[in-house]
């Protein structure tokens, strides 16, 4: 019995520190034009790309979004703009022409997470990343290093 219980225990402490695709060990905060966002289901990190829940990502960018929960895909449309993407599929498409993610789309607790830098560029927003502060951030115009350069 005692030898069940001591497998049992050592089975359940190696499979909780086995690292797994999707990391929120660190904390990752978005900016958009200098204001924090706040997540219902904070960002993560899988394969070095940061993954948001896509509703507030969208809508602050300016894109009224769709999501079709049979086909589990998400439309979010601005102006002239309009994105699709499918949980699970690495391939968004902007205007009908087909792009290549690093990282699909993914279902986390409850919410669809999408990766913030395929999204905010094909909305037309600048994406800097600062890893001393692992945070992802979003200018709508152009960003403070890109006036320095005019």
């Amino acid at each position: 019995m005692k030898k069940s219980i001591a497998l049992l225990f050592t089975l359940i402490l190696v499979i909780g520190i086995l690292p797994f695709g999707a990391s929120a060990s660190e904390n990752i905060y978005v900016t958009v034009d200098g204001a924090t966002l706040n997540f219902d289901q904070p960002p993560i990190m899988q394969n070095d790309r940061v993954l948001v829940p896509m509703r507030l990502i969208f809508e602050t960018l300016g894109a009224t979004v769709e999501w079709d929960e049979y086909n589990q895909y998400v439309k979010a449309t601005k102006e002239d703009i309009s994105i699709t993407m499918q949980i699970g599929n690495n391939t968004m498409v902007k205007n009908g022409q087909y792009i290549t993610l690093d990282t699909a789309p993914i279902l986390l607790n409850g919410r669809t997470l999408v990766p913030v830098r395929a999204v905010a560029e094909s909305l037309e927003a600048t994406v800097e990343w600062d890893g001393n502060t692992n945070t992802c951030l979003l200018y709508t115009s152009p960003s403070p290093r890109d006036r320095q350069k005019s």
